[in-house]
């Protein structure tokens, strides 16, 4: 039997249910999506294919196994989208939810039937039928059970609105010893930049008492400024409306504790680094993708050469973006050969003081950030990484922190 423990989004992974893609289906026509994200792709012709999520996908089950977190992963159906597993199901302290979603997904709780039969029956939670909620809108702060939610009288034209306030109710008579508190979020079926589909599509903790906000997320002013002073201002970063739409709040913490454990793994394995494009739309380049990272073998340029091993500083990145170089191989916490933790190569430069990572730094954070590498656009920016997880609390005994 599975012995859950969730307290919180950040302390150390021990299991996850990781989402498959590797009988997705053809693309979705624009009746059947669900976000106007999607549709945006599937009118541009932008979206993903089913190769690229398989890989995608393979690429973060082997991130978490290297940190021995056991993977769970879904009972296959064909042709189906089994990508946002943690939509389905989530875990509020040894309690298993099952999530009431929208009625065409039915077939994922099926698929996840192996994991929940895991979980002691006292333990099984189904919400009342009428209570509406997917995982994405649940955070979990110790004490706090934070919900993102729609309070608006036209909540039935939403389809992106996933989480009513029957739902919040439920969790609050089911978890009678944590502060419940729930947050009205702007939803749009047509503006992608304007929707917060999910509470953690504009907010997320991160790291120890830290948190990434996204103001616009929030419809009421005061639940937004209550979050901010909630962690304190010196304790959050803001980010954009752009930024939202990239999905960049949606980090995925495997440990706190992951640490630079030696200078160089010496490994000769790494990832090709290129564009980040949106369709035809670059929106962030190579030579910004490649700063502060090792160069995995030597770039050369007409009479320029940068030698493989070299961390990529402002004036390399600059001869980057002036060359005709469309993509380059460098170092990656997805192929450190460490033993332990990463090695400084593969992690790059420390992006407080933009030198070499010191040993010893704890990176969790960051390394999960990581997870999905060699295109992270994919798993963390147009799709949710699914967790439906178990933790355990850990002290860290590490000198430093990557947020401090």
């Amino acid at each position: 039997m599975l012995k859950l423990n969730v307290t919180n989004e950040t302390s150390r992974l021990r299991a996850v249910v990781l989402g498959r893609a590797k009988s997705n289906g053809p693309a979705p026509t624009l009746e059947e999506a669900y976000d106007p994200k999607s549709i945006q792709h599937i009118k541009a012709g932008t979206y993903p294919k089913v190769e690229d999520m398989v890989e995608e996908m393979n690429a973060v089950a082997k991130v978490l196994e290297k940190y021995d977190v056991q993977v769970f992963r879904p009972t296959i159906i064909k042709d189906y989208n089994q990508i946002f597993s943690r939509d389905i199901a989530f875990v509020i302290d040894d309690k298993m939810v099952i999530a009431n979603i929208l009625p065409d997904r039915a077939k994922e709780i099926e698929a996840i039937e192996h994991v929940w039969s895991q979980v002691p029956k006292e333990n099984r939670i189904k919400l009342p039928e009428e209570a509406h909620v997917e995982g994405g809108d649940v955070m979990l702060y110790d004490d706090y059970i934070f919900i993102g939610t729609y309070r608006g009288e036209d909540y039935p034209s939403y389809i992106t609105a996933r989480t009513n306030m029957k739902a919040v109710e439920a969790l609050t008579d089911l978890f009678p010893n944590k502060t419940v508190k729930s947050f009205n979020l702007r939803k749009s079926n047509t503006i992608p930049q304007d929707n917060a589909l999910h509470l953690d599509c504009c907010f997320q903790p991160v790291g120890k008492g830290k948190a990434i906000i996204h103001q616009n997320g929030f419809l009421e002013a005061e639940e937004y400024e209550w979050l901010v002073n909630f962690f304190g201002k010196d304790n959050v970063f803001e980010i954009t409306k752009e930024e939202m739409y990239h999905m960049n709040s949606n980090i995925f913490s495997i440990s706190e504790d992951v640490v630079i454990s030696e200078t160089d793994c010496g490994t000769i394995n790494g990832i090709l680094a290129d564009d980040l494009k949106e369709g035809e739309d670059i929106i962030e380049p190579l030579s910004e993708r490649v700063l502060g990272r090792t160069l995995l073998e030597d770039f050369i340029e007409g009479k320029t050469k940068i030698k493989s091993g070299t961390m990529i500083r402002d004036e390399e990145a600059k001869v980057v973006s002036e060359s005709n170089i469309e993509s380059l191989r460098i170092r990656s916490v997805l192929t450190c050969e460490s033993l332990r933790g990463v090695c400084a190569k593969c992690y790059g430069w420390n992006p407080s003081n933009h030198k070499l990572v010191d040993l010893g730094t704890a990176v969790g954070i960051q390394a999960a950030q990581s997870i999905g590498e060699p295109g992270t656009q994919l798993t963390l920016r147009t799709f949710h990484i699914g967790g439906t997880a178990t933790r355990i609390i850990e002290q860290s005994e590490m000198k430093k922190r990557f947020l401090n």
